[in-house]
Parts: C-alpha cells; structure tokens; sequence
C-alpha cells in the first residue's frame, strides 16, 4: 500500500527545497512540505529547480524476515528537451490541423 503526491518545486535552499503537492488521491487539499536534497537521488539531483514536476511516494514494504517498515521516495520527472526544429515545427500550421479542426 501506498501514497502518492505530485509536487511542484517552489524554492531552493542551500540543502533542501519546498514544494507545493497535490494529493493525487483527492483526500487531502493542497499543501506545502520541505525535502531534503539528500532524499533525491543523484540521478535527479539537477532536475530540482523551481517549477520542476515530481512524484512523491509513501508506504510499507515488507522484508523478507517479516518487518514492515515505511518506505519514501522522490521521483522528477524527465520530458525530452526541445530543440530548435520542434520549437519551429510548433510555429508551423500542420497537416493534421484541418483533420482535427471542429466545424
């Protein structure tokens, strides 16, 4: 069982940043919550910056003795980035415009 959370950086600090989350689940309303830069991993670590998306995840695991214990982590999420020809592609009409067009 978890619980999940989609979080938008708001700020930095020197070891740690806020983020505005939204309880995906729907139960909770919006909030506020600090992260430590230590509970990213270093995979992710440059993509905290201001405006970054990621998923926050709570729950239980089980070991293999038995011991449940609770189990956090932080994912960014990555989009592939925009080169010159897609930005020029988005000024361009497309083919499909006409096809999709609402009459």
């Amino acid at each position: 069982m978890h619980h999940e959370w989609e979080g938008t950086v708001v700020s930095l600090a020197d070891d740690s940043f806020r983020a505005r989350l939204r309880d995906l689940s729907g139960e909770t309303p919006e909030e506020y919550a600090d992260f430590s830069l230590a509970s990213v991993s270093d995979d992710d670590i440059a993509l905290v910056v201001p405006g970054a998306i990621f998923h926050w995840f709570v729950g239980y695991r089980i070991e293999a003795s038995g011991q449940r214990g609770t189990w956090s982590g932080i994912r960014f999420r990555r989009l592939p980035r925009w080169g010159k020809r897609d930005l020029a592609a988005l000024k361009q009409p497309s083919d499909l415009d006409e096809f999709f067009e609402t009459k």
